[in-house]
């Protein structure tokens, strides 16, 4: 008799893969996104599940969505843009590592701006991959997002188109009810807030809201005559569910939706433009800044003052106040990046920062890393932003 052959063995991933879709996905939804990479190389199934937009609506229903970090990058002699995302330490990948299929060179390390300095820094455990768009258009810096779209607006236009970050596809969005010059873009409650003069400088025309879900561009009164004749806001913010705007010299007005009114009054004493001008952003419901004294800090509403962030002894130094310096929400934590120019190179750096309230007039914070993310031409210009998917 010849020699029996060994029986046949059903390995768990064998069993896992026999489920249905739906059991699939459901089960995928509660994984990380930043394990998504490593688990789209166990079979072209799983590829085909992870690039699903059906898990990205599972992960929705079941409340196991997560804020994912993005950079634009324009170089100056190109019309498209490239966009690069967070890749954080389980979704390293080596560098040798051949994509397969859309997902896995969607989210595929990228080595074709990095130094050879950096390359040999493999200590660095979170850094930026680049990321492959379809129908790309040529942006503008009217960029805002909200939840899994980033929405584009454009100057001397109506036009708006946004980005799908479930699949990185450009579609054309409802348009403006106007055309405006330089617009500023806000968010507030999920709405896009657009303000900034227009062709026919009107100032009933001054503001307009854009929901999202009906997909309705609404108007939105008038703030002030003095305001309206200002071609570009320095700034805006919501906060409290109010929007804040500040066109320079104390043109300060403040929108309540609610209301449908604005309000002029109890803001002349704030000294907004020492801080604020470089970079803000607001987490639970406070606003954070980085100012002139080189200092993260927030607003303390009841003490109308600005106040340090404490035990920030663990982050690199900062750059001086300017463009060079941005703060974003990160799913509740403080992203701040920036750019230190090196010769004709341009460092992207990149921190992480916890954020603790120990008593109504003191917060800390925490770095929990801190690190170069990519390093690229420094002729680039950078925009960022952070999406929940």
């Amino acid at each position: 008799m010849g020699k029996e052959k060994p029986p046949v063995t059903v390995t768990e991933t064998s069993l896992f893969l026999m489920l249905p879709n739906d059991l699939l996905f459901n089960c995928l939804a509660r994984v990380s996104r930043l394990y998504y990479p490593t688990l789209s190389l166990v079979s072209k199934r799983f590829r085909s599940l992870l690039a699903s937009l059906e898990l990205y609506e599972t992960r929705t229903l079941l409340g196991f969505t997560e804020s994912c970090f993005y950079l634009c990058l324009r170089f100056p002699h190109e019309i498209q843009p490239r966009w690069f995302t967070l890749s954080r330490t389980p979704t390293q990948i080596t560098a040798n590592h051949k994509p397969t299929r859309w997902f896995a060179s969607c989210f595929g390390p990228s080595t074709r701006f990095l130094t050879n300095k950096d390359k040999k820094k493999s200590s660095y455990k979170n850094r930026l991959v680049s990321v492959q768009t379809r129908k790309s258009p040529c942006l503008d810096n009217c960029l805002a997002a909200v939840g899994c779209h980033f929405y584009q607006v454009s100057g001397f236009s109506s036009k708006v188109m946004f980005m799908d970050c479930r699949s990185h596809t450009w579609h054309e969005s409802s348009s403006m009810r106007v055309e405006r010059l330089y617009p500023n873009v806000s968010i507030l409650d999920g709405k896009i807030y657009v303000a900034g003069s227009t062709r026919g400088c009107k100032p009933s025309d001054w503001i307009e809201c854009f929901d999202p879900k009906t997909h309705i561009w609404e108007h939105v009164p008038s703030p002030g005559a003095d305001i309206c004749k200002m071609n570009y806001l320095f700034m805006s913010f919501p906060l409290d569910g109010k929007l804040y705007i500040y066109a320079g010299l104390r043109r300060i007005a403040v929108y309540k939706p609610k209301e449908n009114r604005w309000d002029r009054q109890g803001l002349e004493d704030v000294h907004w433009d020492w801080w604020l001008l470089s970079s803000s952003c607001v987490i639970d419901n406070v606003l954070y800044g980085y100012g002139r004294s080189r200092k993260l800090g927030w607003y303390d509403t009841e003490g109308r003052c600005f106040r340090d962030l404490k035990g920030l002894g663990k982050l690199a130094k900062l750059p001086l106040p300017g463009y060079k310096v941005r703060l974003l929400n990160y799913g509740g934590k403080i992203a701040v990046w920036w750019e230190k120019d090196v010769r004709q190179e341009k460092m992207i750096w990149c921190a992480e920062i916890a954020l603790e309230k120990r008593n109504e007039h003191e917060i800390y914070g925490k770095v929990e890393w801190c690190n170069v993310v990519l390093t690229v031409p420094i002729s680039c210009d950078l925009n960022s932003f952070v999406v929940t998917v």
